[in-house]
């Protein structure tokens, strides 16, 4: 019973822990409402402020964007102007501007042009629908105005279909002695066309004026044309046909070839060169006439001259875009009066933390419980016994009571027995007087009703008089009374 009281006490105080963790957990809550509501009037009022300045940041936006549309459109203008005067220069230089005719309409006019041209010209490029953008160089332009037109006149070279190679004349030296002999040449270069049967003579100055484009020069004739014959020597000739010679004292020549890395040398007496290439380094000893083919990364030096290898240019691809970072003006200045209650937070942290300790009180009270519910669980053979001796022996001690509170009462009513006794003796007497007297007169007439009731209840009072001095005489022969009695149903039968 005491095991039932503790457990029952534990779950009661269970019971309430959970209800103050309840309680808190509610006072907790609210103050956390509050403090967010707190929060949210807090960030109205801010967002009311950053709304109102948003609105002067935006008007100051739309008219900064409403200035730079008008910078925009005032460089639009400036380059419109800047395009009718390059183009106004272009014309007064007789050069020709992508304003004047478009692309399209270049295009139309050239395959006009080629369909309408001789066999013996063609136009300066190959393909124009891919090289169109090499022909406006050798475009020139002649215009006039009216006073409501613009006329401009535009002049389209035209090449002949043969084509010439061009060489470069270099004379080799012969040593005599401390003196050198070199034949003097016709010119500087020599063009021969393909058919090697004609030839034009050319000088630097007439290579600088004309037109180059890849590999190709574009010149115009302005020399005789000469028939190549199969013994024709490229020198200027005397009266007897023979080659003009010039002498002069020796000395050394480094010529660069057509191919940039080549070098043609002539040398008086024999030469010594360093050739350097990395990391290595050769000797050579050149002499007379010769060409020195350096590689790439190679130097070929001498004690007065220092010769390089042409140095591929290269290209470097960079394949992540030089972006700088957007950079923007911090904000912080629109939101220096956001303050938070800390202080509450804080607070409320406090207690949170208590709640947290009782919620770990009663997870250890519910975890006691669990373990005497087990404790329960595993009851042993003993344990029952003891349990069935122990009610048996209340179950005895409380037989035991309630037999004695009877035999109390028991002994409480032996009084009011004795004088219930006394008053059946009378009605015995009176009942046989009554005997006696009906059969002494025989001759009187028959009782009433109401005298043979209180007959019949006189002798039914008189039986169970009887019957219950009999009970008492054997419950108890020394202390009953039935003995004090006897003698009165004697003398009553005796009168009978």
């Amino acid at each position: 019973m005491t095991h039932f009281i503790q457990l029952y006490r534990k779950q009661t105080s269970v019971i309430e822990v959970e209800y103050n963790i309840l309680k808190r957990s509610e006072e907790s809550i609210v103050k956390q409402h509050k403090i967010i509501n707190n929060h949210l009037n807090y960030l109205d009022r801010i967002t009311n402020t950053l709304e109102k300045e948003i609105d002067v940041l935006s008007i100051q936006q739309e008219f900064t964007l409403a200035a730079f549309a008008a910078i925009n459109m005032i460089h639009n203008l400036k380059r419109i102007q800047e395009s009718f005067l390059d183009t106004i220069t272009n014309l007064y230089h007789g050069q020709f501007n992508l304003h004047l005719l478009s692309p399209n309409q270049l295009r139309t006019e050239l395959q006009i042009v080629s369909s309408q041209l001789s066999k013996e010209v063609v136009l300066p490029v190959d393909n124009i629908q891919v090289n169109l953008y090499k022909i406006y160089k050798l475009l020139k332009v002649k215009a006039s105005m009216t006073d409501k037109y613009f006329i401009f006149e535009i002049s389209l070279p035209l090449i002949s279909r043969d084509m010439f190679q061009l060489y470069h004349l270099i004379p080799v030296p012969i040593q005599l002695n401390r003196m050198m002999i070199t034949i003097k040449p016709l010119s500087e270069y020599i063009a021969i066309n393909l058919r090697r049967d004609t030839y034009m003579s050319a000088s630097h100055n007439d290579l600088q004026i004309c037109e180059y484009q890849e590999d190709t020069y574009l010149c115009h004739m302005h020399g005789p044309v000469m028939s190549l014959n199969l013994e024709e020597k490229f020198c200027e000739k005397t009266d007897s046909s023979t080659c003009n010679m010039i002498k002069t004292s020796c000395e050394n020549k480094w010529i660069r070839l057509h191919d940039l890395s080549t070098y043609f040398y002539f040398c008086c007496n024999s030469y010594s060169i360093k050739i350097i290439c990395d990391n290595e380094i050769q000797t050579r000893q050149v002499s007379k006439a010769g060409i020195i083919q350096l590689t790439r990364q190679c130097i070929a030096k001498g004690h007065d001259v220092t010769l390089y290898a042409y140095q591929q240019p290269e290209n470097t691809v960079n394949l992540k875009l030089n972006i700088l970072d957007t950079k923007f003006t911090p904000f912080n200045n629109l939101i220096h009066n956001l303050t938070l209650p800390f202080q509450n937070i804080e607070t409320f942290t406090s207690e949170n933390s208590h709640m947290n300790d009782s919620l770990k009180q009663l997870g250890d009270n519910i975890r006691l419980l669990k373990e005497s519910e087990q404790q329960n669980d595993g009851l042993t053979t003993h344990d029952i016994h003891h349990y069935t001796v122990s009610y048996g022996l209340l179950v005895a001690a409380m037989g035991a009571v309630l037999w004695f509170l009877w035999r109390k009462r028991r002994r409480n009513a032996a009084p009011h027995r004795e004088h219930v006794e006394s008053v059946p003796t009378s009605v015995s007497v009176f009942v046989n007087q009554t005997e006696q007297s009906s059969s002494v007169s025989v001759g009187d007439p028959a009782p009433s009703d109401k005298e043979f009731n209180v007959c019949n209840s006189a002798r039914e009072h008189s039986f169970s008089k009887r019957w219950s001095s009999l009970r008492l005489k054997k419950r108890d022969m020394s202390t009953s009374p039935i003995a004090k009695r006897q003698p009165v149903f004697l003398h009553a039968d005796s009168t009978v």
